[in-house]
């Protein structure tokens, strides 16, 4: 019997609370399992895979679906990684450069760095949910998340905002950091990142109706 009511509502609560938990410890031990380096990223896109289907509400045994997609993604997801990490890399090396110059070159190079690292943001926000729920190719994926982002830049701004307040939330409560760091700010972004998907089916829905008018 499906409860309903204050007792349905803790309920539900109750469950997400515990999926949020159960996969944070997930993405931990499989980060682990891949020594760290080469366990994020598979860790990461097995995660936003349970999260999206959890929020689709399909039933399935959640450590076997996290092991296989972690075990499928493995190669796949360190070649993203290598890319990423490059350009963390490039954005820290300009970063220290910008403390060793002054003038309109120093301006021009600051703005220079505000854009990559926007863009980089973007990346990282929309990246994962955009793997987890397209079928693109590789090269696809990149151009798939910065439109997505650069779209739905209200969404980025929010994500940002509620990002470093759950930041500040786990440096004031670190006892939460162990259960909630991770898959809670996962959870959020999938939720985000499901209204952003939401909205372009929907324009290119009415898109294609217009198509449709005009060649009646």
């Amino acid at each position: 019997m499906e409860l309903t009511g204050l007792a349905g509502g803790f309920y539900k609560v109750s469950e997400w609370m515990m999926r949020i938990v159960y996969v944070n410890f997930l993405w931990i031990f499989f980060t682990l399992i891949g020594c760290v380096i080469l366990g994020i990223m598979p860790a990461t896109i097995a995660m936003f895979t349970l999260i999206r289907r959890w929020y689709r509400k399909e039933e399935f045994p959640t450590f076997q679906t996290y092991w296989q997609v972690y075990k499928r993604e493995f190669i796949t997801g360190n070649k993203f990684g290598i890319i990423f990490g490059i350009a963390l890399y490039l954005l820290y090396f300009n970063l220290q450069y910008l403390s060793t110059i002054s003038g309109n070159y120093h301006t021009i190079m600051l703005f220079g760095f505000s854009l990559a690292s926007l863009i980089f943001i973007i990346f990282l926000l929309y990246f994962f949910p955009v793997y987890v729920h397209f079928e693109l190719s590789f090269r696809q994926y990149f151009r798939q998340t910065l439109m997505l982002g650069l779209i739905n830049f209200h969404m980025v701004v929010v994500m940002v905002i509620v990002l470093t307040i759950l930041y500040f939330l786990f440096m004031s409560v670190p006892g939460l950091a162990p259960f909630f760091t991770i898959g809670l700010p996962a959870f959020f972004i999938m939720a985000m990142a499901q209204l952003s998907f939401k909205y372009m089916e929907k324009k290119n829905r009415k898109s294609h109706e217009k198509i449709s008018v005009s060649n009646a």
